[in-house]
């Protein structure tokens, strides 16, 4: 058995070091291809945030939110000033919005919600008049929030990012695709082909799903922010990192991103409506055994290699100065501590191998 001294203890099994059972670990999808040049910024229970800097120009950020993990996409948006009962394109209501700040979107998620992790721009809106009109539908909670006004802006390139709890799609806006959907959330943008300066280097944001793990479902969702790229760029970067589908949302100066609390993409433009992603619900330190060896064969007088790698499947950081972990030997003779060399970021795994010197049996 393995344990974080004064933190977590591991088993096959992950168990509290109060000895109180919380279960075993969740089978996660495979890992997610990482692109050249892209690094893990922060990452916590079904989420990472991505990052790839550039000698000239400015970086670009992937979320990647494993919604089968219990991670999550909440839509928000600002308070309705004008209902426009009946005034939508597909039979519904095309009301008015007061925009907002990105910053205080996001410290009104994060105190609703300990599991905020990180929230973005959203749906293309009408910028000539305030309170303003979004372009095409969002529903939430199951209730459908605004048809929008454009229904004759690009007639063939609108289509419907879908979130349910543990999946989502992407498909064509149609009048039938939004009514019959049995999604409880969302939010209609794009095709990569749409031209909303398409060749021009500037602000994106784009949505992309991914059947990692090839069941039939998308459970996995990408978000990509930066503020200069083409959309070509947009929707190849999410590509390479798995997304089957992808949609493009409101970008320009729209383009902005604050995660746990940090401003990310700045932008000074407030706006009606956002994405905000939650954390999976779990403990805040737990791990998980990815790799243990069969139990070897003991010789006396023969020593033994062994290695085993823990993936970091809580909430929090394994940090160097909180703690080592300990390995009870078990069926083993002896104990090892393993101080950490580094801190461990949830998703992230740490290996360590020792020797095993059989004792000699008494006579």
């Amino acid at each position: 058995m393995i344990f974080l001294k004064r933190i977590l203890w591991i088993s096959l099994t992950i168990t509290a070091i109060a000895a109180a059972p919380i279960g075993a670990a969740a089978a996660s999808t495979s890992d997610p291809p990482i692109p050249p040049g892209f690094y893990l910024v922060t990452s916590s229970i079904g989420v990472q945030l991505y990052r790839k800097d550039y000698s000239e120009g400015n970086p670009d950020f992937v979320q990647v939110i494993d919604l089968s993990e219990g991670a999550s996409i909440e839509l928000m948006h600002g308070i309705i000033a004008k209902p426009g009962t009946n005034r939508g394109d597909y039979g519904g209501d095309n009301p008015r919005f007061f925009s907002r700040s990105l910053k205080d979107y996001w410290r009104d998620f994060a105190s609703q919600d300990p599991n905020a992790f990180c929230v973005t721009n959203g749906s293309f809106f009408f910028m000539p008049e305030y309170p303003t009109k979004l372009a095409y539908p969002i529903r939430v909670d199951g209730k459908n929030i605004t048809d929008g006004f454009g229904i004759d802006h690009y007639p063939w390139n609108k289509l419907i990012f879908e979130i349910w709890d543990d999946r989502a799609d992407i498909r064509r806006l149609s009048r039938w695709s939004l009514h019959t959907s049995s999604a409880p959330n969302i939010i209609a943008g794009l095709t990569e082909t749409a031209n909303k300066k398409a060749k021009f280097y500037t602000g994106r944001t784009f949505i992309g799903v991914d059947d990692r793990n090839e069941d039939g479902d998308y459970e996995v969702a990408l978000i990509y922010n930066t503020l200069t790229a083409r959309q070509v760029d947009a929707a190849q970067i999410l590509r390479s990192f798995g997304a089957d589908q992808v949609m493009m949302l409101d970008g320009g100066g729209s383009t902005q991103l604050i995660c746990q609390g940090i401003p990310i993409v700045k932008s000074d433009r407030l706006i009606p409506q956002t994405l905000a992603v939650t954390r999976g619900e779990g403990p805040s330190f737990a791990g998980k055994i990815l790799d243990l060896p069969d139990f070897p064969i003991l010789i006396e007088g023969e020593d033994v290699q062994v290695q085993i790698e823990i993936e970091n499947t809580g909430a929090e950081t394994w940090k160097v100065d909180e703690g080592q972990i300990l390995i009870d030997n078990y069926p083993w003779a002896v104990n090892h501590d393993i101080a950490l060399e580094k801190n461990v970021r949830p998703g992230e795994t740490l290996k360590y191998s020792w020797t095993i010197t059989p004792n000699s049996r008494g006579g």
